[in-house]
């Protein structure tokens, strides 16, 4: 568990994060899977901001999930391909101003390649 403390926002924010990797055989593997899900959030906190004299409070919310599939070329060359999700939300709240919500869902294919030095 990672704890992060924002300096704009007096507040605790824990960020939830696990990942399985099983072992791999070796090198040139094909089939070895990655899947990884995280996330955190913010409770209603006092955002530090004020609007037409009233205080601003925030909440949000965000979570992240992914799988891959990897192909190990060499031990220090690594490819991996697979899906990912991201989830964001944000809810603004004062005493003279209607609710903000924001939200955001994003759904996409991730590729990458890992060299370790």
């Amino acid at each position: 568990m990672i704890v992060a403390r924002s300096q704009s926002i007096a507040a605790w924010v824990a960020l939830m994060t696990s990942a399985l990797v099983p072992p791999g055989v070796g090198a040139q593997t094909f089939t070895v899977t990655r899947a990884a899900i995280g996330g955190g959030g913010l409770p209603r906190v006092n955002s530090g901001r004020k609007e037409a004299g009233s205080t601003v409070y925030v909440e949000q919310i965000h979570g992240d999930a992914s799988m891959a599939l990897t192909y190990a070329a060499t031990q220090n060359l690594v490819f991996d391909i697979g899906p990912r999700l991201t989830y964001f939300f944000q809810h603004e709240t004062s005493h003279h101003q209607k609710d903000s919500a924001f939200e955001l869902v994003d759904v996409g294919l991730r590729a990458g390649m890992t060299l370790k030095f």
